[in-house]
């Protein structure tokens, strides 16, 4: 019985390991964080609290119509839409900033 219980419990151990550690892998984090950046940023900023869906700041295709690096410059008061700036000029980091853009660009 003992041998059957060693048996059925080390690969399952074995499977639990391997999965943890690719989990906890230095690249997979990155990975996984990479994704979500953008949008954590987002959240964090209130972005929200102007641009919502459907409303007249709505930014769903923003990256279709707006390239990356016009996005950066309008988020940091250096563009504007019709003679006007973004209202507030971004402050984060320049890691938040680029993951913002980032994900704004992908917005299609």
């Amino acid at each position: 019985m003992q041998r059957q219980l060693r048996a059925m419990t080390t690969p399952c151990f074995a499977v639990l390991l391997l999965a943890l550690a690719w989990g906890c892998a230095p690249g997979a984090t990155a990975h996984a964080e990479g994704k979500s950046d953008g949008a954590k940023v987002y959240q964090e900023k209130k972005c929200a609290r102007c641009h919502k869906d459907g409303g007249k700041r709505d930014l769903k295709g923003v990256g279709k119509r707006r390239s990356a690096k016009w996005l950066k410059a309008y988020l940091q008061q250096q563009e504007s839409i019709d003679g006007k700036k973004h209202k507030k000029k971004f402050k984060g980091t320049d890691a938040e900033l680029e993951a913002l853009v980032k994900w704004l660009a992908a917005q299609k």
